[in-house]
């Protein structure tokens, strides 16, 4: 427990811990559990580095890593617990509230599997703010799950995932108001997002996917007044259905491309519904440079466009209605 505390900087805490006369070898995680002063809220802190330290109740100088707010006073009982961060599986956090944090509001790296993420809020920071969040969440974690998650303000994404062999899930929830896209998708395995998501207010994308194999967004709102609602890039195995696009757009509402010529991008869209009151481009959907995608059922105010050597595409049974 800690006996004495204070902050000696911004990235710095003097603590005087009894029982643990030396830390582990850095870098490695504290689980810090105060019991008093203005600081209630456990607390997962990184821990780059521990300046000098002796006897039975060692001062540890504790430099802290940079995905982390603000240093708070840990002050008299609070309890240090030393953790690895290896690997970490069959958890759940439920009704956090995440405020204001300096980078990613909740970070998950790829030692976390098989844990739950529920009802979980991160109020970021704007760029002219003392914090400033880029990441609400970011996951690199697999077969995980986040269930009515609902950040918000960051500078990026409110969601970030980036995980090369393991499928996640987004079920539900709001990711909006954030600088570059709501939810953002890179080199994922079997991404799952559903479940009456809604993604607005966001001031370049709503979802944005790349290299990202066995995508599916289903029952998915997608509006805010943005560049593109929907980008699929480089994809393979895509399932876009059932999802509602509005509000206005400077580009196409959802832009489907390939690095590749006439690349297989095995992906489907229909079942849709958008509604481009407002926009300022005539594209409702865009396929470049794509081979193998079905685009069926949908109903658009706006044209569907074959661009660059985009081939072997089966489009049909599209409504358009409205257009301008």
């Amino acid at each position: 427990a800690v006996t004495s505390g204070s902050v000696s900087s911004t990235t710095q805490e003097l603590w005087t811990v009894a029982g643990v006369p030396s830390p582990p070898a850095t870098p490695f995680y504290c689980l810090v559990e105060p019991v008093s002063g203005y600081d209630f809220d456990p607390e997962g802190i990184y821990v780059s580095g521990v300046g000098s330290y002796s006897g039975a109740s060692a001062i540890w100088t504790v430099l802290r890593g940079v995905s982390y707010s603000t240093v708070k006073n840990h002050v008299i009982n609070s309890v240090i617990t030393p953790m690895t961060r290896t690997t970490m599986f069959n958890t759940i956090s439920n009704n956090c509230l995440v405020y204001s944090p300096l980078r990613n509001g909740i970070l998950i790296d790829n030692g976390i599997s098989d844990c739950e993420w529920i009802s979980c809020i991160v109020a970021g920071g704007d760029s002219s703010a003392a914090q400033y969040t880029v990441n609400g969440i970011f996951n690199s974690g697999g077969n995980v799950r986040f269930i009515d998650c609902h950040p918000y303000f960051c500078s990026n994404n409110g969601f970030y995932g980036w995980n090369y062999s393991n499928p996640y899930s987004i079920i539900g929830g709001e990711y909006e108001t954030c600088g570059s896209a709501g939810i953002q998708i890179r080199q994922g395995l079997n991404v799952y997002i559903s479940g009456g998501t809604s993604i607005f207010a966001n001031t370049t994308y709503d979802i944005v996917t790349s290299f990202t194999t066995g995508l599916t967004i289903h029952d998915v709102w997608m509006s805010s007044a943005c560049y593109e609602h929907l980008v699929l890039q480089n994809n393979t195995q895509t399932d876009v259905h059932d999802c509602y696009f509005g509000g206005s757009n400077t580009g196409p509402m959802v832009a489907v491309s390939n690095t590749s010529l006439n690349a297989n991008s095995e992906t489907l869209i229909h079942n849709n519904i958008l509604q481009s009151s407002g926009s300022s481009y005539g594209t409702a959907i865009s396929i470049s440079d794509a081979a193998g995608v079905i685009v069926h059922d949908n109903i658009v105010e706006e044209g569907i466009v074959e661009s660059g050597g985009a081939d072997y595409n089966y489009i049909y049974n599209n409504t358009l209605t409205n257009s301008t």
